[in-house]
């Protein structure tokens, strides 16, 4: 693989819809609070949020969930679901005699179907603690 350059690497799935979140290693959960929010605050006709995550950004995204949830003092509902994904990574040539090369992967995934309880009511403290904020 030395003569090959790394181009992308992507699951198979459909387009994301304004109530899904994509939580990656490099994005904050204070950035993923604050999107949710805004769903559940401002967008009332969002009656749920998808979370979803791939690898070692599933820890981020279930701190994410409990975070949020404690947030809302307990008036969401979190139901969780893991699975398998297929990654594709696409390998570009570095000279133009050779092919790119596309190889398969499986990743690990999860999926956190974030909804309202029947009462749901925003909190008068809107404080946002993380549990990042918890172990430092």
């Amino acid at each position: 693989m030395d003569n090959y350059q790394f181009a992308i690497g992507f699951p198979n799935h459909l387009p994301p819809k304004r109530n899904d979140i994509y939580v990656s290693s490099k994005r904050s959960v204070k950035s993923l609070l604050k999107r949710a929010d805004k769903l559940l605050i401002e967008e009332t006709k969002v009656k749920q949020i998808n979370v979803y995550a791939l690898g070692k950004a599933i820890n981020k995204a279930i701190d994410f969930a409990l975070d949020l949830q404690e947030k809302y003092c307990n008036q969401l509902k979190l139901t969780t679901s893991t699975s398998t994904v297929e990654l594709f990574d696409e390998y570009q040539p570095k000279t133009e005699d050779l092919e790119p090369i596309t190889q398969k992967r499986y990743n690990s995934a999860i999926h956190i179907k974030i909804t309202r309880k029947y009462n749901f009511q925003i909190p008068q403290n809107q404080q946002i603690t993380t549990s990042q904020n918890k172990k430092n």
